[in-house]
């Protein structure tokens, strides 16, 4: 998963590379995000997800629940 992760950053990393900072914080309209806010957004979902992780490993190992079904 994170060989994927980090595949996935170089790859936006270099998509994004060679725009102009004119039209990397331009957007079409008021109801649009522009290159800039799009990459904002998956830096902040990145943080969060990667400290959900780390919380989730820290808790000591709980039994599984039983199948209701």
């Amino acid at each position: 998963m994170i060989l994927q992760l980090n595949a996935t950053r170089k790859e936006i990393l270099t998509a994004i590379e060679n725009i102009p900072e004119h039209l990397f914080n331009a957007k079409k309209s008021e109801h649009t995000w522009s290159v800039g806010q799009v990459l904002e957004h998956l830096h902040k979902t990145e943080v969060e997800i990667t400290k959900a992780i780390t919380y989730m490993l820290s808790l000591p190992p709980q039994e599984p629940l039983a199948d209701t079904h």
